[in-house]
């Protein structure tokens, strides 16, 4: 669920999405891009999609938080953006989820770079029709407006900071 920090008593938390006017503090960490990825296995077994309309063909792995509904993905193609309504067998809210599912070769995943950038490292997925650009979203770390911020909150922040830019190249 979304954590309500001030009413829940969290200290910060990691937000990806576009940010709704609010009382929290919020600063950007970086642009996180989403990409499709599969498993080298999935691939060999049912084929590679080479335009997005492919993938009305094969077992789409759709997250149920997503904004424009679990089953739609974003593409942008000649300035264009547009909506693809996918399916597939396995839906879930939670991205590690999806990305294990797509490693162990159940479908196609949608999502965050930053999520699978050691698997694509590591050859556990591929990513598939990286010609087309899919969408962004802001990763944020927000926490509740404090006239004191504690010395511990402040360095923990400073850390996932300087953590997020030593691995920026990554997601891109």
């Amino acid at each position: 669920h979304m954590v309500d920090l001030v009413a829940e008593g969290v200290d910060l938390a990691i937000r990806t999405a576009s940010l709704a006017d609010s009382t929290l503090i919020a600063k950007l960490l970086l642009q996180s891009k989403w990409i499709i990825t599969a498993s080298p296995e999935y691939l060999a077994r049912y084929g590679t999609p080479k335009k997005p309309k492919d993938l009305l063909t094969h077992d789409c792995l759709t997250y149920s938080y997503m904004e424009t509904g679990s089953n739609v993905w974003s593409f942008r193609e000649n300035g264009r953006e547009y909506g693809l309504t996918v399916s597939g067998r396995i839906s879930s809210n939670n991205q590690k989820a999806l990305r294990h599912a797509a490693v162990t070769g159940h479908g196609i995943a949608y999502t965050p770079k930053l999520l699978v950038y050691e698997d694509l490292e590591a050859g556990r997925l591929v990513e598939v029709l990286s010609d087309y650009s899919c969408k962004e979203l802001p990763v944020y770390i927000v926490y509740p407006y404090s006239k004191y911020l504690p010395e511990k909150t402040r360095v923990f922040i400073d850390y996932i900071a300087q953590s997020y830019q030593s691995k920026k190249q990554f997601f891109k």
